[in-house]
């Protein structure tokens, strides 16, 4: 489950870059979320990842 979210990241990422015409950093995104769902197994959290339709909503908003 988290490498298919890693990969819904990485999507929405490249998805956000070729709307707002800017330069994500990958290896960032990956740290930061491998890092916090590891990170969130140790408090009985539950994984997550960032999703398409939000992210859509929140840069029509802006």
């Amino acid at each position: 489950m988290a490498l298919v979210g890693l990969r819904e990241g990485l999507l929405t990422l490249i998805l956000v870059e070729e709307i707002t015409f800017t330069q994500g950093n990958g290896n960032s995104e990956w740290i930061a979320q491998s890092g916090t769902n590891i990170l969130n197994g140790f408090f009985f959290g539950m994984g997550g990842c960032p999703m398409i339709a939000q992210t859509l909503v929140n840069l029509s908003a802006a």
